[in-house]
């Protein structure tokens, strides 16, 4: 009778994971059709596999400059001004000599992070329906929706930025080190200051066993140091120094009076957290395209993560205070930046944060098995946000 019942609930598991991959579908289908948008569509901002094929013919640069894309140009060559790692995927059918599906590789990237978020809700023993609706509010019912439904260089780097975040939360529940450095390193390579989830990730992983036990086993940090490694490589090889990856000697901050980051710039973006729509002449919303808008209108599972550390404030507290402060610290690492993601809808930069928020959402101990209808709310006004926004903002263009 056990097995039954243990092979049952297995069975319900992975009938929850096509549903979500269903409503990820779905959705993503539905801002495709209305926004003239499609995964097979050629991509013209496909800076890594650029950077792919050159690798494929022997070379760290593009062999000449492409004006519609953002390259560095450092000594009279133009270089992939963005982290690796998208172009190190993309290698392999590159080097078969087949076509890079991007805007599949977006999608299952996306539905990947959605599955990853409900198996992380699961491990910390949320419910079924508390864990479908909360992976739902994370992805598609989140400004994750916006750069999750074409492959652009710029958005298929926060796309995957965020499914490999998740993934090293989930592999530092189940205490596997390894993999959760190896997978974070990866999302580092994508999004560099993803290196902040580093401690969160190490107090999780010493819950039980402290410290001693993460340096007792040093060869745990050997996945993530090779990769580690062999960006500083490609850094220094290409612009002599490790921690260069390109972007400031993209021509917007050489010719910029502060550069690219500057405590000058806080102010203003600071205010681009909060900015709210505004009023149209015909009386509707406006809003704002450029460096982002307020961020609980774009993500309100920031809101609702908030909500849930205040309520449940005695569980878990330190690993969630040590989530809060990073993401404050990400918050104003990307405020000092010279922009905030330029064309948009949401406030795109900030999604580097929203695996914070789950993990606090998820630290909760969430007892309720019932139907949390407050989450499912916010969760379909999330997503009628974030469709509308994504597929105006792309008839717009």
């Amino acid at each position: 009778m056990c097995n039954m019942k243990k092979r049952f609930n297995m069975t319900c598991g992975d009938i929850n994971y096509f549903y979500i991959a269903a409503v990820v579908i779905i959705i993503h289908t539905v801002i495709w059709i209305f926004s003239g948008n499609s995964p097979l569509a050629e991509n013209p901002y496909n800076s890594y596999v650029l950077q792919a094929q050159a690798w494929r013919d022997g070379s760290f640069d593009l062999g000449r400059g492409y004006s519609h894309l953002e390259l560095a140009e450092y000594d009279y060559r133009f270089f992939v001004s963005f982290p690796q790692f998208p172009a190190m995927v993309y290698f392999i059918p590159v080097l078969l000599g087949l076509p890079v599906p991007e805007g599949i590789i977006a999608l299952i990237s996306a539905i990947a992070g959605a599955c990853l978020c409900y198996k992380l809700g699961k491990l910390y023993n949320l419910s079924e329906k508390f864990s479908f609706i909360l992976c739902l509010a994370m992805t598609v019912g989140s400004n994750m929706l916006f750069v999750s439904v074409n492959a652009w260089v710029w958005f298929i780097a926060q796309n995957m930025c965020f499914t490999l975040t998740v993934t090293s939360i989930v592999f530092a529940k189940l205490k596997k080190p390894f993999l959760s450095f190896l997978f974070l390193s990866f999302a580092i390579g994508c999004r560099p200051f993803q290196i902040l989830y580093f401690p969160m990730l190490c107090m999780i992983l010493c819950e039980n066993s402290g410290l001693e036990s993460l340096i007792k086993k040093p060869y745990v940090f050997l996945g993530a140091a090779i990769v580690g490694g062999f960006y500083m490589w490609l850094n220094f090889a290409r612009f002599g120094n490790i921690f260069e990856f390109g972007h400031n000697y993209l021509p917007e901050f050489t010719e910029a009076q502060y550069g690219q980051f500057n405590i000058r710039y806080l102010k203003e973006n600071l205010y681009s957290l909060i900015k709210l729509p505004g009023i149209s002449q015909t009386g509707g919303l406006k809003m704002p395209r450029f460096n982002g808008m307020n961020i609980f209108i774009a993500s309100p599972i920031f809101a609702y993560s908030i909500y849930m550390y205040i309520k449940n404030f005695r569980y878990n507290t330190k690993l969630k205070t040590a989530a809060l402060l990073i993401i404050l610290a990400e918050l104003i690492s990307i405020t000092l930046h010279k922009t905030m993601g330029g064309w948009q809808f949401g406030n795109r930069y900030t999604n580097d944060c929203l695996p914070l928020a789950l993990f606090i959402i998820c630290a909760s101990d969430i007892k309720k098995e019932g139907y949390p209808a407050g989450l499912s709310l916010l969760t379909l006004y999330g997503v009628l946000m974030n469709v509308a926004g994504t597929i105006v903002c792309y008839l717009d263009i």
